[in-house]
């Protein structure tokens, strides 16, 4: 029967899902997740393959104790008289302390980690005469306390120092990843599922390359400690080498077994050739050198490597906290998205960003978005498909290629795509078309309208909501939902001088397909028609809708009811609603019934 011990690992904020997942794979019993850290028990077998094999984890501690104190002086009698620290250290050997409060001010924690330190070497000085010496790089152990108010946990620090440094970076770039961060990325990315199916991989602004040595690492089934050459129990008296010898033999094999294995390629990309150099040292640190290509190349002039198949693409570009300036930076992601939709169709791509708003001005709408910490900033990893189109380079029209808007399966597809938001912008018929869709549809909902024009609808709640703004807000937040509609449809109903006129005014000015329909002079019927012969014409993934005024409500409110409820029915032939129908309709009945 194994001894069965306590332990804790630490992990960046936001990842902790991921990591419990990984210790229950790597064999870790009674996990459970908390903040920055996962608890869980085991062998002593299953703490050292954690830390050769968490791509994850910062530290792996080995709990001892739990001590009460009340000042540094008391914890001081504590660590002397509660624990023996002769189980786990030489008289001869080396120490370090780490020491953090939580939620005490009793506690400075320099001061306090010398009280620590000078409680163990003093039990060693009075007990054989001599005393261990301080090592702050590589000790024996390395003792971690973790103070919350008058309790102090008292661990060994296995990993001896973060996990996250494997061993290949000696060089970083301007801005760059922890590696269990760039492990992490790629986990959300699916890049594992990608790498089984021997795609490959693309970093456009690969830097020091992190990004592309973590996905070799996964791809090869390399472990990530295996070429450390230091871990915090290699110098603990109870470490059990012929085990750890034995995982790392299990650890070689895997390795070796994956490089005759794997067909994925590991490309990147930089426009400074000393990053890039940086890059190819790292990469031959890590023996990956043979899998990796490098090339100095612009992102304007981004295009995809001549691969078999469509591969992934990954990247974490500037942000503008460190690097950039912000109108330089809009015009990099609005050169990136347009290269991504012009060249690398067929593609996954996953950016991460700590500002969204730049993000936008790449035009493409990320499927799934994943929330990271970088440090201390806030981030969002946004993962998208770039999806094949007729009408991309070298796909000229043609007999065997159907125009768009005719009935191609692919085509039935796209204009078959749900909305991932509804954005309405208006008071009354077109805005409740468009909420009753969204809510019918489970589509969450969004709109707005300048202040002083209140919206009518009794049912708006948390998830459908109509919101009063500054006129002037009011127009840049239309202007950006335009800007992130790029490549989609925009209907705008109204008078020509009513709300509607600022989005037409905005969806030409930034080149967007879109309608305008004046209800002054276009029945309900006809509007509707025009609709049809629109979407046949056009892709359809974000519908913005501007309201027309409450008088015209009760006209146009059916047949827009109608033509966005079957936009949302995949496949369903649209036919325009009959000039009967339109006539009369209760609006607020017909929301009812769309419950």
């Amino acid at each position: 029967m194994p001894d069965i011990r306590t332990f804790f690992a630490t992990c960046p904020k936001t990842i902790e899902g991921l990591l419990r997942k990984e210790l229950l794979d790597l064999g870790a019993e009674d996990v459970k997740e908390t903040r920055a850290g996962v608890h869980f028990k085991g062998s002593l077998k299953t703490a050292y393959r954690i830390c050769l094999w968490s791509r994850l984890a910062n530290r792996v501690l080995l709990h001892l104790g739990t001590l009460r104190a009340a000042d540094p002086d008391d914890l001081y009698e504590q660590v002397y008289h509660r624990l023996d620290w002769n189980d786990h250290l030489e008289a001869d050997g080396s120490l370090a302390v780490d020491f953090v409060s939580v939620g005490s001010n009793q506690f400075h924690s320099h001061y306090a980690a010398l009280r620590v330190k000078d409680a163990v070497v003093d039990q060693f000085s009075h007990r054989f005469g001599y005393r261990p010496n301080v090592d702050t790089r590589q000790p024996d152990i390395r003792i971690n306390v973790l103070m919350k108010k008058d309790q102090a946990r008292v661990s060994l620090d296995l990993a001896g120092e973060s996990l996250h440094r494997r061993g290949y970076r000696t060089q970083a770039g301007e801005a760059p990843l922890k590696e269990n961060l760039a492990a992490a990325l790629l986990l959300r990315a699916g890049w594992p599922q990608l790498a089984h199916e021997h795609r490959s991989i693309l970093d456009p602004m690969c830097g020091s390359g992190t990004l592309l040595m973590e996905a070799a690492l996964m791809a090869l089934d390399r472990a990530p400690g295996l070429t450390r050459s230091y871990f915090g129990f290699l110098g603990w008296k109870q470490h059990d080498p012929k085990r750890f010898t034995a995982l790392m033999e299990e650890a070689t094999r895997r390795a070796e077994a994956g490089v005759q294995k794997n067909q994925s390629l590991f490309y990147g990309f930089d426009w400074d050739q000393r990053v890039l150099d940086r890059a190819a040292a790292n990469a031959v640190r890590a023996d990956l050198s043979s899998f990796m290509h490098f090339e100095c190349r612009d992102l304007k002039h981004l295009s995809p490597p001549d691969l078999p198949r469509p591969g992934f693409l990954m990247v974490n570009p500037p942000y503008g906290k460190r690097m950039g300036g912000k109108r330089a930076l809009q015009d990099l992601y609005h050169a990136f998205g347009d290269r991504l939709k012009s060249h690398f169709q067929g593609w996954r791509v996953s950016v991460l960003t700590a500002n969204p708003d730049l993000a936008k001005h790449m035009g493409v709408r990320a499927g799934k978005i994943y929330h990271f910490y970088n440090g201390s900033l806030p981030c969002k990893l946004l993962n998208f498909e770039i999806y094949e189109s007729p009408d991309a380079p070298g796909n000229p029209p043609g007999p065997t290629q159907p125009q768009k808007g005719q009935n191609d399966p692919s085509t039935q597809k796209r204009r078959g795509n749900r909305p991932t938001k509804i954005v309405s912008g208006g008071q009354t018929g077109a805005d409740r078309a468009a909420l009753d869709v969204a809510i019918r549809f489970n589509i969450p909902h969004g709109g707005w309208v300048p202040k002083g024009r209140r919206a009518e609808d009794g049912r708006i709640s948390d998830r459908y909501q109509v919101r009063e703004m500054p006129t002037g807000r009011y127009r840049r937040r239309t202007e950006q939902n335009i800007i992130d509609s790029d490549g989609t449809l925009i209907f705008s109903f109204g008078t020509p001088k009513g709300g509607s006129e600022l989005t037409l005014e905005m969806a030409k000015k930034h080149r967007r397909p879109h309608l305008h329909l004046d209800l002054e002079s276009v029945s309900p019927g006809d509007a509707a028609r025009r609709v049809i012969a629109f979407i046949e014409r056009h892709n359809i993934a974000v519908l913005n809708v501007a309201g027309p005024r409450a008088s015209e409500a009760s006209r146009i409110y059916p047949a827009v009811s109608h033509v966005l409820d079957k936009v949302l029915r995949k496949g369903e032939k649209i036919m325009p609603p009959n000039k009967t129908r339109t006539k009369a309709s209760n609006p607020s009945r017909r929301q009812e019934s769309g419950l």
